[in-house]
């Protein structure tokens, strides 16, 4: 897998969502909810993505919208040609 990564057009950027997005994983399956969505959320600051949106989206429930589509925004203003994340976004603020 590191040698796929390496070939991508964002090599970096992807093995940074890696390392955040399963560490987040892992505290979730082991019960530890509050310390997955932290790690989620300081990983969604660094690098925005769909699979990590949506594992905040769920981790907040529907208790909170008015902070998933906030973090939707952001996202898409970090990464405006993004067309999966606009398209998240517009579903997730209707």
């Amino acid at each position: 897998m590191p040698r796929a990564l390496g070939h991508s057009r964002r090599g970096a950027a992807d093995r940074l969502f890696l390392r955040r997005l399963s560490p987040g994983d892992a505290y979730e399956l082991t019960g530890d909810h509050r310390e997955a969505v932290r790690v989620w959320e300081r990983a969604a600051e660094h690098c925005p993505r769909c699979p990590l949106l949506a594992r905040l989206e769920r981790a907040y429930g529907r208790g909170r919208p008015s902070r998933i589509i906030a973090l939707y925004r952001v996202a898409v203003e970090r990464a405006p040609d993004d067309l999966a994340l606009a398209v998240a976004a517009a579903c997730s603020s209707s």
